[in-house]
């Protein structure tokens, strides 16, 4: 069947049997490179980079105390630390247990794939996703595993917890539901795009806001799993959703930076960054700072979207900030930790890792195969032709219509990822 010009068709025809997503993913190389999101604890600021170091920095100085060499990138999970045992995951595959005053290796936990998220803990157990499609529960203090959850499709997501529910999603476009002691699922709420997210999501009032890769931010009831509002934006989100004052905070790959009423979902006012947007944002002291493809680093005030200052590094920035005494962190894929003035955007100081190659990013051509069902009506009978094609992925644009009649499955393997 020729699928070029005059190829129609009525609707009413078409019978989707299956409904998956395409989606494209990235992955970085060795480099100084960081996307993690520093996590500070008693003066220390804690971070891993793309060169496979977890650093240990002085918060006010940015004098290296320590590092601790693994196997594997540290590009999108950040630190958690806790009764002073650091836990991350990395592109080894292993959740890593470290104690930050001995600097000492407690244990590691293999996991089948690269992991791309913070863990999260609750009750004695670490909770974190992997790229081989499973959440994984397991136990804090000897790392022996307590349960896994399968999820069809890249488990790259931080869990966020409220009681004994754990929430999570997939790239199987699921936000899933789950009760944290069994890992047994209590409901999922289906997006056409990734749930994708590095830091837990904001639960308030009952509701749970996320992010998808279909341009869609959602408001989730918590309990019953369904949809409250949703917003849309011009492309993909990877950045997770920040909730504040009653306002949620987001930036899309479309450029813009969004303030949406948490309550009605309706647009408070959004900012043009210039450039793609994946750096999750902060909240302090009424503003609010994030990254952008572009090199800039803006804080805006928080309640007119107003500009206040930027900061310009010198390549993309799609690690997220932190901020604490009047001082703002983020890390850099130029390879530099910066601590900014927060009022000012005057730079404090800057940390290199131990290396300045910026980490390369690596990306793979995919094909999609695509699967019409025709059912064709006449006065006589009813037949089904069943046609099967495949497109290479640069043909699926990042504004792909969840609404549209053509569905894609992917039938591969990735060795590399990119967006």
């Amino acid at each position: 069947m020729d699928f070029g010009k005059d190829f129609e068709i009525e609707l009413s025809d078409i019978k989707v049997t299956e409904r998956q997503v395409a989606f494209r993913t990235w992955e970085l190389e060795f480099g100084g490179s960081i996307e993690s999101k520093p996590a500070l604890h008693e003066g220390v600021l804690y971070f891993g980079a793309a060169d496979y170091n977890i650093f240990a920095v002085d918060a006010k100085s940015g004098r290296e105390l320590w590092r601790f060499r693994t196997g594997g990138s540290f590009v999108n999970p950040s630190p958690i630390i806790i009764n002073d045992v650091l836990y991350i995951a990395n592109y080894e595959g292993y959740l890593y247990a470290i104690s930050i005053k001995t600097r000492q290796l407690l244990w590691r936990f293999k996991a089948g794939d690269k992991c791309w998220s913070t863990a999260s803990h609750k009750d004695g157990v670490i909770y974190f996703g992997s790229k081989d499609e499973n959440m994984y529960a397991v136990d804090a203090r000897t790392g022996n595993e307590i349960w896994r959850f399968d999820t069809n499709d890249f488990a790259l997501s931080t869990p966020t917890h409220y009681g004994n529910r754990m929430y999570f999603g997939s790239f199987d476009g699921n936000l899933y539901c789950v009760d944290s002691k069994t890992g047994d699922e209590i409901w999922r709420f289906r997006t056409s795009g990734n749930v994708y997210n590095t830091h837990e999501f904001p639960l308030v009032n009952g509701l749970i806001y996320i992010d998808s890769y279909d341009n869609n931010v959602y408001a989730i009831n918590a309990e019953t799993g369904k949809e409250v509002w949703r917003f849309r934006t011009g492309k993909g989100i990877n950045a997770t959703p920040v909730y504040d004052d009653g306002t949620i905070y987001i930036g899309s790959h479309d450029g813009y930076f969004y303030a949406i009423d948490a309550e009605t979902g309706k647009e408070k006012w959004r900012y043009m960054s210039g450039d793609r947007i994946g750096s999750s944002a902060c909240i302090y002291k009424g503003m609010v700072y994030f990254g952008a493809a572009n090199g800039l680093f803006f804080a805006l005030d928080a309640k007119t979207g107003n500009e206040i200052w930027r900061f310009k590094a010198y390549y993309e920035n799609w690690g997220s900030p932190l901020a604490d005494d009047n001082t703002v962190y983020f890390g850099s894929t130029d390879c530099h930790m910066y601590a900014l003035d927060a009022k000012t955007g005057k730079e404090k100081w800057a940390f290199v890792t131990s290396t300045l190659t910026i980490s390369p990013m690596r990306r793979e051509e995919r094909e999609f195969a695509a699967e019409i069902i025709v059912t064709r009506r006449d006065y006589e009978k009813m037949e089904e032709e069943r046609y099967n094609f495949s497109m290479p992925e640069l043909m699926i644009n990042n504004n792909y219509n969840p609404k549209s009649e053509y569905t894609f499955r992917h039938e591969y393997n990735p060795k590399s990822e990119y967006d």
